[in-house]
């Protein structure tokens, strides 16, 4: 990979090894991205984003996921916040 960057100094190489779940200091090296996780849920990818940095530096620390309109509202383990501007009005929180 360091000769093909040699040959290409404008290009960029991602690491992504098992979805990120497996990191090696040798690719890492010479790759300028490592992604972290195939995660997608929002929930669940803070404290792998969180830790990624334990093992990369945060420059190297691919993040792709985000969360859709679906995934926040269905899979929230909070709800709640999660609510529109609509749904927490007065006139809409009266009983």
């Amino acid at each position: 990979m360091a000769s093909l960057l040699d040959r290409h100094p404008r290009l960029v190489l991602e690491n992504c090894g098992s979805g990120g779940l497996r990191m090696d200091y040798a690719q890492l090296a010479v790759a300028q991205l490592q992604s972290t996780s195939d995660q997608q849920d929002p929930f669940r990818y803070p404290p792998i984003a969180a830790a990624a940095a334990t093992a990369a530096t945060p420059e190297q620390a691919a993040v792709w996921a985000y969360p859709s309109r679906t995934t926040a509202s269905t899979k929230s383990p909070h709800p709640h916040r999660h609510s529109s501007a609509a749904d927490t009005s007065p006139a809409s929180s009266a009983s």
